[in-house]
């Protein structure tokens, strides 16, 4: 295969953009000839339909032929990229390459149908998939024959693009795109926008620029060597380690960390593994922990996954009934990873702490002292933590206190750092009557003071919020919040449905009254010591509502955390504000509200039975009153 570097023009395509309104004119034909001797249908006019997209590297349009021919195919979907954002060619570099004839016979890639350009943008004419990404179908349940046939697609692209040297780095739910859904299942590799090309002679890629949930170790700084120092270079199998967090969020209905980064740093410590899903057989969950490997040289290749019984068996003996969720489903024992068997205790103690243990303190410290080698010794049962890694050992040490010796196990799986507590914030000015101000969702430290919007709604509002939100004013007027700061409007999980939004056309919404203003959502991210989230300055009477929304930085233990939970604004009048916290199924987070003022916080976590009957949240920030009263209600 050709260097990244090669000459583009061959897929170039002849193009002139007009902006505004947005079109694309394309002649197909010898542009030396007048247009009345060109072929029937040889100029081509395209239009834009809607948005499909928004991220780092580009906006995602769906297109529509208006005039002309196109070979069968009247849409396509056309990625926009901003010159000068633009460090390389490397999208354009891979799927030229696999766009070529004898590789689009194995089905395994997005088709790449050309690009232009206008002075400010490059523009990559690609195949649009009416069916969405795997993304859209994880969360109805996949059963494991089928499973089985999407990973099998997969790895053959992946060891193709490994082959000819390219490693695709963020490979995720997001990024494989549905041909065909099941039972059948056809599906591509697409999203090519952080792959690497590596040069004939080179073994390693130093950068990283995927998501992080589905990261490998090495990218992250997350292995060491023997000699205790961290990698600082990875090859391809960065893709395999990726392969093993979407093989299991197929299997199991949610994503393998789901307290990421804390389950995360434990598996690559040697301190946790995850338990097998009831939803697969042990030849899968055998395939799942042979990937699942924190020192990449023990990590299957993609060649190898091709050969694993999993894949090759005709008869694999794949679970395929119901996936069982919930509190219903009888828990399995606990498991560890291969080789993670126990870790001895350093110090007086002596004690032997179980690899599923859990103590966040612990974590914090470890993100400020970096832990130490744990060499291997032995196979098993000679008290040292035995690893069935090869070459390398990755696993860390930390210390446990002695007092969690009284810690049931319950409580260690539920127990999360407790927020501290909440300070006056800087502008006590709005404080004063008739505002009445509800922020500190997190326990906030700082307020930016930094107003986002100021929207006057001439009706009654419920709002969805969140500890970590962004809201956006769409072209109806109306408000939607999508899923963290430094996305956009059309990031969100309506599939682009114009509001307001309905009850019942979002399993979500089921039972909630109409016209509430969003969707739920999962998975948002919150970073320390970030600007994020919102807080709600209200002010006037029913119907009538003044909407001000500024940011606040949250301040948890950790890093980074993910919280999913729903609250509607119920109602708002001068100082006293409702909210009300719907039950929703979520992983035992934690989540704060509270009043601006010292000690004024509330904490609740949607496990909690309580929660699943409602409960609702009344603020009074009268000055000199500053209280929260609560109490339950029956939901809707």
């Amino acid at each position: 295969m050709a260097s990244a570097s090669r000459n583009f023009d061959e897929y170039r395509l002849n193009a002139v953009v007009n902006r505004d309104p947005y079109f694309v004119i394309h002649t197909l034909s010898d542009e030396r000839l007048p247009p009345e001797l060109r072929r029937p249908g040889s100029v081509q006019r395209w239009e834009r339909e809607k948005v499909l997209g928004k991220g780092t590297f580009g906006t995602v349009w769906l297109e529509v032929l208006r005039s002309g021919k196109a070979s069968g195919r009247e849409v396509r979907a056309v990625k926009r990229i901003q010159k000068k954002s633009m460090r390389d060619k490397r999208e354009l570099a891979a799927m030229t390459d696999f766009s070529r004839r004898k590789y689009l016979h194995t089905g395994s890639f997005v088709e790449f149908f050309g690009w232009f350009e206008d002075s400010e943008n490059i523009y990559i004419a690609m195949e649009y998939f009416p069916h969405g990404t795997l993304s859209d179908y994880i969360g109805q349940g996949i059963p494991e024959n089928e499973v089985r046939k999407i990973t099998g697609q997969l790895l053959v692209g992946l060891a193709l693009m490994h082959e000819h040297d390219y490693t695709h780095r963020d490979l995720k739910p997001d990024n494989v795109f549905i041909d065909t859904p099941g039972p059948e299942w056809s599906v591509k590799i697409g999203d090519f926008g952080v792959s690497k090309y590596v040069n004939k002679g080179m073994t390693a890629l130093r950068t990283g620029t995927g998501t992080p949930l589905y990261e490998a170790p090495e990218i992250q700084g997350d292995v060491i060597q023997e000699n205790e120092e961290e990698y600082e270079e990875y090859t391809n199998i960065v893709d395999m380690w990726s392969l093993s967090c979407v093989v299991f969020e197929m299997s199991a209905r949610t994503v393998l960390f789901p307290r990421w980064p804390l389950d995360y740093k434990k598996l690559c410590w040697g301190l946790w593994y995850p338990d097998k899903p009831h939803t697969i057989s042990q030849k899968g969950w055998d395939f799942i922990t042979k990937l699942l490997v924190p020192d990449p040289a023990g990590r299957l290749s993609a060649v190898a996954a091709l050969k694993h019984e999993w894949i090759t068996s005709r008869d694999p003996q794949p679970l395929t009934g119901e996936v069982v969720q919930g509190p219903a489903a009888a828990a399995p024992p606990p498991k560890k990873g291969p080789g993670l068997d126990r870790v001895r205790q350093s110090g007086s103690s002596g004690k032997v702490q179980a690899a599923n243990d859990y103590d966040n303190d612990a974590l914090t410290a470890l993100s400020a002292k970096p832990p130490q080698v744990i060499s291997s010794s032995g196979e098993h049962g000679d008290g040292n933590l035995s690893a069935s890694l090869q070459r390398r050992t990755v696993i860390r040490r930390i210390s446990h206190s002695n007092n969690r010796d009284n810690v049931s196990a319950d409580d260690t799986h539920q127990r999360q750092p407790a927020p501290p507590k909440a300070e006056p914030l800087p502008n006590k000015v709005t404080l004063r009557n008739p505002k009445a101000i509800v922020g500190s969702l997190s326990g906030a430290e700082t307020d930016i003071d930094d107003e986002a919007f100021r929207l006057d709604l001439p009706f009654s509002i419920k709002v969805y919020g969140h500890s970590s939100s962004t809201l956006f004013i769409i072209k109806n007027g109306m408000i939607c919040l999508d899923q963290a700061p430094s996305a956009n409007a059309w990031i969100i999980r309506t599939d682009h449905q114009e509001l307001p939004f309905r009850e019942g056309l979002h399993p979500y919404c089921e039972g909630l009254p109409p016209y509430c203003l969003f969707p739920y959502w999962t998975y948002l991210l919150i970073k320390r010591g970030m600007p994020h989230g919102i807080y709600y300055e209200i002010e006037g009477s029913a119907p009538k509502r003044l909407l001000k929304i500024e940011y606040y930085v949250t301040r948890y233990h950790v890093m980074e955390y993910y919280f999913h939970f729903l609250v509607i604004l119920e109602e708002a009048r001068p100082n006293i504000v409702t909210f009300r916290y719907y039950d929703v199924p979520d992983n035992g987070r934690m989540g704060t509200v509270g009043v601006q003022g010292p000690d004024k916080h509330k904490m609740f976590s949607f496990n909690q039975p309580k929660i699943r009957r409602g409960v609702q949240l009344v603020f009074n920030t009268t000055p000199n009153v500053n209280d929260v009263q609560v109490s339950e209600f029956q939901p809707y």
